[in-house]
Formats: C-alpha cells, sequence, structure tokens
C-alpha cells in the first residue's frame, strides 16, 4: 500500500512539472507564471510535510505488554531507600494518549525480596500521553494511581522512547518517593 502511495505521488509530481514546462514555453506572461509557480510550490512544499508527517515523524506504536521496574533513589521514609519495585503493564495509544492498566509483580529492599501472586498484587489504572520530538527521542509522561495497603498513591514517570525501552524518573506520593524507572517491552513467545 505504502509503495502505491508513493508512486501515486511521484505521478503527481511528474505530471505538475510537466505541465509547468508547457505552460513556461506556451506562454509568455511573467505574471501568470509567477502566479502559478507559487501556488505549485505550495502545494508541493504541502506535500512533502505530509508525507513526512506519516512516514517519517509518525508517532510510534507502544501498544503491548510491558514491565518497568523503579528503583528509589530518594524518599522521606528511610525503609522505602533503594526499593526496587517492578510491574507488569499493559498499555495502549490513540495518537498521543496512553491508557493502560497494570499490576505490581515484585518487590526488593534491604531485608526481603517478594514476588506477588494473584490477589496480592496491586492493581494500577494508567494514562500519559507522547510528545513527538523530531530531532531528539520522544518523550512520555505516565501517571498511575496505584491503591496500595495502607492508602492510595499516585505515580509520574517522565521517559524517553528509545526503541523498546523507555527510561528515565518517576516521582511518588508515597513517602515523597523519587528515582529511577526503566520500561521494557515484552516479547510474545
Amino acid at each position: 500500500m505504502r509503495n502505491l502511495i508513493i508512486t501515486i505521488i511521484l505521478i503527481i509530481v511528474l505530471g505538475i512539472f510537466s505541465y509547468c514546462n508547457y505552460v513556461n514555453n506556451n506562454f509568455d506572461n511573467d505574471l501568470f507564471n509567477s502566479i502559478l509557480g507559487t501556488i505549485i510550490g505550495g502545494l508541493f512544499l504541502s506535500l512533502i510535510f505530509f508525507l513526512l508527517y506519516d512516514f517519517i515523524y509518525k508517532i510510534p506504536n507502544i501498544s503491548g505488554e510491558w514491565e518497568f521496574t523503579e528503583k528509589t533513589l530518594k524518599t522521606a521514609y528511610n525503609p522505602y531507600k533503594n526499593l526496587e519495585v517492578k510491574y507488569l503493564a499493559l498499555i495502549w495509544n490513540e495518537g498521543n494518549k496512553i491508557y493502560g492498566s497494570g499490576e505490581k509483580i515484585y518487590e526488593k529492599n534491604t531485608k526481603e525480596e517478594i514476588n506477588y501472586e494473584g490477589d496480592k498484587r496491586t492493581i494500577i489504572d494508567i494514562n500519559g500521553y507522547l510528545r513527538k520530538r523530531y530531532f531528539w527521542y520522544d518523550e512520555i509522561v505516565i501517571h498511575y494511581s496505584e491503591e496500595g495497603r495502607k492508602r492510595k498513591s499516585s505515580t509520574i514517570h517522565k521517559v524517553e522512547l528509545k526503541s523498546k525501552v523507555f527510561s528515565g524518573s518517576f516521582f511518588k506520593t508515597a513517602a515523597n518517593s523519587s528515582g529511577t524507572v526503566v520500561w521494557n517491552k515484552k516479547k510474545y513467545e
């Protein structure tokens, strides 16, 4: 389909150039040539911008199964320092808007490692947006709410999209925690 569209566009462009050549050779009116050249140039430039937006700088599809790991570096509650928490998330994007849900699956602190199974997993609701950048990695801002064992908390991730990996920082209202986060896309087997 993409090749067909590119072929049609090339035929249209060649037709426009042929017509311009015909007009230039058969008419002697400078004003007419100037106006026609401006119109055709504007149409050609618009076509180039649409092609760039649709084929080269398109919004990436990040829908799928992801696992993300948060490592707490700063916190108001000392036992959370160096805490590593993993979540499994299913996300989808509609344009630049991101939606999804997930579960806490793993936690490692200075005293123990916990693998959460079944009803021990806490559920998170995810939403966010993708900011398209043309000269650097795309930026993703994700917010999720979690109903913890003691209270509800909110977390913001600000990450950059690098192929199948997002990496960046997070801030969590639970104990005013912050640190690093890495998202990895899961492969289906």
